[in-house]
């Protein structure tokens, strides 16, 4: 989804989406159908956009996104994670 977020924030047409993020038409039009309904993308004509809420979301994915790649060392010493990885 972020995928989606970060590349629509110029207009673009749903073919040129999919071919960017690497989804196939099915997916793709799950995904748009619901960041369409939860306000994170609009739809004009025929061209789709990230919303204010959508940068919003892109601003939280990525500071989430940082403090996992800080932790992720933390993982890899950790004596217990691979049990939770099966």
């Amino acid at each position: 989804m972020a995928d989606i977020l970060a590349f629509c924030t110029r207009p673009a047409p749903k073919t040129r989406v999919m071919y960017k993020t690497n989804l196939t038409y099915k997916q793709l039009k799950t995904y748009l159908a619901f960041l369409t309904s939860v306000g994170l993308i609009e739809h004009y004509s025929n061209e789709y956009l990230t919303t204010a809420k959508g940068y919003n979301f892109l601003r939280a994915y990525a500071a989430l996104e940082n403090l996992l790649d800080g932790g992720a060392a933390y993982f890899r010493v950790c004596p217990w994670f691979g049990a939770l990885e099966q």
